[in-house]
């Protein structure tokens, strides 16, 4: 059995095999650097603690979002573009264009958040005491959206490595541990909050760094002039601005219902919401791995009309993202208990709403990275416009949910924006584009999932329990059986492709 992938696709193939694995890594840091901060915190400040902790990340990121203004994504497109056209003598200008408007909105908005850190507090946040908080991530907010946007304008050039290494890596291995010894020094919540936000510092530097490197790299050859700053700026900003609102829309899709949580039920309940929905997050490590390795793929294939490999490489990432990412979400909806129980024995009260989540996470993974491919085909108004119906449809939920079902309520509520969402975006990639996501292996991905770890996780749960023994016992059985069925299905899965990843002396041992 052999693939229909043509020689030119299987050459892009291993291209997003290559960036994908470094991504992966990369997304695999950061996830286990995300679970250790949240176990950190948790235990050191206790639920209400984290509760108040998590709610001032949460309305930082919301900030730091809005001042970004879509320049992160919009960076990543234009310098591809311009690769692609041969207008690289434009990538400097393209680049101070996306960030002095930038900067700009990161200082207004660190003073506006600084200015009313008091009215926040009590209205939004609904606790007084974080005042402090809010002050003290204020002064962060240029450097996180300067910072997000330099270290993008390297993926845009070419290159996963840089963003993974200080974004995927850097950040999330040192924040945990600076906020570890700080609390075992009995620094309080304000001190730690410093510490979180202080790292942005030297990763906004490094950032910088970065991309003045690359483009030193860049060899403008014969290209033409580059055009005036005008035109630059108007094609820019008409994509960045649409995509700076969904942005918007995304970030709030994310962190309002922890915001709602506390300010309609108790600090303590946001806390543990807030332990229980960052699993969601940091399991999307390989979608994320992917999203680094195809974006300036897809752009650079689409500027130069090649959809048909531009397909082939969504629905091959696809296929990679079910098959190794919803075995994970499958097992932490059967064994939701035994793992917030790592956080400490309260937190074991989100285990229904984390497993709401996993399963509505499954609709997302199945869709992979569809939102990259509407971006980079310069679609973004479509996204704009689903996730404008997924945040009322949100709040809408979370304001009739939350106060008499708490976090499953919550839950709820992000689980029908998410699929919402994620729908509205296939329907719209299948019929505007005509390119199709999914294919055999998806569909063999998923089914083998779902009975392995799904099935299986759903009998151990009901007959044996969720503890300790019965989760690994569970794990046990399921992992072989469903890479047993993964080899079986190799050739849906283009798996041959990853073998380009192993070191040259071993690939020649395989072929031998």
């Amino acid at each position: 059995m052999t693939t229909l992938a043509t020689p030119p696709a299987r050459s892009d193939l291993r291209g997003v095999a290559r960036n994908g694995a470094l991504g992966l890594v990369g997304a695999a840091v950061a996830a286990l650097g995300g679970f250790i901060l949240t176990t950190v915190v948790a235990r050191g400040l206790g639920a209400t603690g984290a509760g108040r902790f998590f709610q001032a990340v949460a309305l930082f990121s919301m900030v730091s979002s809005v001042a970004a203004c879509g320049a992160d994504t919009g960076l990543v497109r234009a310098l591809s573009q311009a690769r692609a056209r041969r207008r690289r003598r434009e990538l400097g200008r393209t680049v101070l264009v996306a960030l002095l408007p930038v900067l700009c909105c990161g200082v207004a908005a660190a003073a506006v958040m600084a200015l009313l850190a008091g009215p926040l507090a009590r209205s939004v946040l609904h606790v007084p005491g974080s005042v402090n908080l809010v002050r003290a991530l204020a002064a962060f907010v240029a450097l996180g959206s300067v910072g997000t946007v330099l270290l993008q304008g390297t993926r845009g050039l070419g290159s996963v490595a840089p963003y993974v290494a200080v974004q995927n890596v850097a950040i999330p291995a040192l924040r945990p541990l600076l906020i570890g010894a700080l609390l075992a020094f009995g620094v309080g919540a304000t001190g730690v909050t410093v510490a979180w936000g202080g790292l942005l510092v030297p990763a906004t530097l490094a950032g910088g760094a970065l991309l003045i490197r690359a483009l030193r790299r860049v060899r403008p050859a014969d290209d033409p002039l580059p055009r005036p700053w005008s035109a630059i700026a108007s094609e820019f900003w008409r994509f960045a601005g649409l995509r700076g609102l969904a942005a918007i829309v995304d970030v709030t899709l994310l962190w309002f219902d922890v915001l709602l949580v506390g300010a309609l039920r108790t600090p303590r309940e946001a806390g543990i919401y807030a332990a229980a929905s960052r699993f969601i997050t940091t399991g999307t490590l390989v979608m994320q791995a992917m999203r680094l390795g195809t974006a300036p793929q897809i752009s650079d294939l689409v500027t130069r009309r090649e959809y048909d490999r531009t397909e082939t490489i969504y629905k091959t990432s696809t296929q990679w993202i079910v098959a190794s990412s919803w075995p994970l979400y499958l097992a932490l909806a059967a064994g939701g208990p035994f793992v917030l129980q790592l956080f400490g024995p309260s937190f074991t009260a989100g285990a229904d709403a984390l497993a709401i989540l996993a399963l509505a996470m499954l609709v997302n993974l199945a869709t992979g990275n569809v939102e990259t491919v509407l971006l980079m085909s310069g679609c973004s108004r479509y996204i704009l416009t689903n996730k404008l119906v997924a945040i009322a449809l949100n709040i809408t939920l979370n304001l009739l949910l939350v106060p008499h079902h708490g976090i499953v309520g919550a839950a709820l509520a992000w689980a029908a924006s998410i699929v919402l969402d994620n729908v509205a975006a296939a329907l719209e990639v299948r019929w505007l584009l005509c390119f199709r996501g999914y294919g055999r292996g998806t569909v063999a991905a998923a089914v083998s999932a779902a009975v392995c770890f799904g099935g299986l996780g759903l009998v151990f749960r009901t007959f044996v329990g969720a503890g300790a023994g019965p989760v690994f016992g569970y794990l046990a059985l399921a992992v072989p059986i469903y890479a047993g069925l993964l080899w079986h299905f190799r050739a849906e899965l283009n798996l041959d492709e990853l073998r380009h990843l192993l070191p040259t002396r071993s690939r020649g041992r395989h072929r031998r």
